[in-house]
């Protein structure tokens, strides 16, 4: 393998990293059991069984400190391959493989730009995970990792939607207040885990520090670029004559033909994907919300787009938020909010109560008022990143 020239892109993760000396993607690692049984539940519902490791060739791409790898290596592989810009994202690395916690017959930690990255093998498995969004050329890059997958083999990476992750945009309008620009860097996190650990503990589950959370979810800064968002649609447009959709986490596609009646010309997973889509994009805007409870709700395209539409126009507004760094948009960020709380279905009624809580309540930290308790805002959260899986045909 090998690196090569200047990167293609801009590097909104190896230089916000690198600039302060972080790498905040650390799991828990103190039940490795328990993280070990996640990550085979996540492949597992990625269709992507142990077998396929065992005795095989992965590829990860930006695997940070290397937990989940810890975790990935446990399936006995015969070739494993960790490229990542960060210095210190391969120091950790290489620390783990010394204490033989990153292993396989072949082992190699490489410091590159992913964009940089040369490699003549192939690959049965390739990872890349939380990078893609945010690039200055998603489909680029995403083109990029995925032609190290060998015909057949399987690419894992993750997306994100304007729906999945209004949630979160309405905790990054927080960001005036915090005092970014105009406190240390280290201090803007100490008052960020402070208001964030009341929201965070809602889940009732804890597999990383809130310090991490907050540096790569609330101040960093590629979360304010244009680019944040690409979509499950948006891999598949990428895709579409290369790679077929395999599964999703969470997963939602429902294939109820009998086999025998596909033929080769029906036989495109990536148009059941597309059908499919409206309904996965409803449930992607608050993770209590399952799909039996949608049941009788209108739940079509046509509302999604409305859905996504009003999604979209508060990620513009919450930008000007973030970048301005003040509250002139509040109240255009209010508004797209109030519009989707107004087309929700009952089925939906606590991310009402949610949007509505954080209405409140960011009105007055507008005001000055930071330590608000923002009430059932706290417990609505979308689902942030979606793993996706896709088998290469050609």
């Amino acid at each position: 393998m090998e690196t090569t020239g200047e990167p293609l892109a801009v590097r909104p993760f190896l230089d916000f990293y690198s600039s302060h000396n972080i790498i905040p993607v650390h799991q828990d690692l103190s039940d490795l059991e328990t993280h070990v049984f996640r990550r085979k539940y996540l492949y597992r519902t990625l269709g992507v069984p142990p077998s396929l490791f065992k005795g095989g060739s992965v590829i990860e791409f930006g695997p940070g400190t290397g937990d989940n790898a810890v975790a990935t290596s446990t399936y006995g592989l015969d070739k494993y391959f960790l490229v990542d810009g960060n210095p210190a994202s391969v120091r950790e690395l290489n620390n783990k493989r010394t204490r033989g916690m990153i292993t396989a017959k072949t082992c190699q930690i490489v410091e590159s730009d992913i964009y940089n990255y040369r490699d003549d093998g192939r690959y049965d498995v390739v990872i890349c995970e939380g990078l893609i969004p945010g690039q200055d050329r998603p489909g680029q890059l995403l083109n990029h990792i995925s032609s190290f997958c060998v015909p057949g083999g399987v690419v894992i990476f993750t997306t994100i939607s304007y729906t999945s992750q209004l949630a979160e945009i309405c905790r990054r309008t927080f960001r005036p207040a915090i005092g970014t620009n105009k406190i240390p860097f280290e201090q803007q996190v100490q008052v960020a885990s402070r208001i964030f650990r009341s929201h965070l503990t809602t889940f009732g589950v804890s597999t990383r520090p809130i310090e991490d959370w907050v540096q790569d979810n609330i101040l960093h800064d590629w979360l304010i670029s244009d680019n944040q968002v690409f979509s499950l649609m948006d891999s598949i447009d990428v895709f579409e004559g290369r790679f077929q959709f395999l599964s999703s986490s969470p997963r939602f596609l429902v294939d109820d033909r009998w086999y025998k009646s596909v033929g080769r010309e029906s036989d495109d997973f990536n148009a059941l994907a597309r059908q499919q889509y409206h309904l996965f994009s409803a449930l992607l805007l608050d993770y209590r919300i399952k799909l039996q409870m949608l049941y009788g709700a209108r739940i079509d395209k046509e509302w999604v787009a409305e859905l996504e539409k009003f999604s979209k126009l508060a990620y513009g507004a919450h930008l000007k938020i973030c970048r301005e760094n003040n509250y002139n948009s509040l109240e255009d960020f209010i508004s797209s909010l109030e519009a989707i709380a107004r087309i929700l279905p009952s089925e939906m009624n606590i991310t009402k109560a949610g949007i509505d809580d954080f209405v409140k309540g960011i009105r007055k930290v507008a005001d000055g008022k930071l330590e608000h308790e923002f009430g059932e805002f706290r417990s609505w959260w979308g689902r942030g990143q979606q793993y996706a899986s896709f088998v290469r045909e050609i």
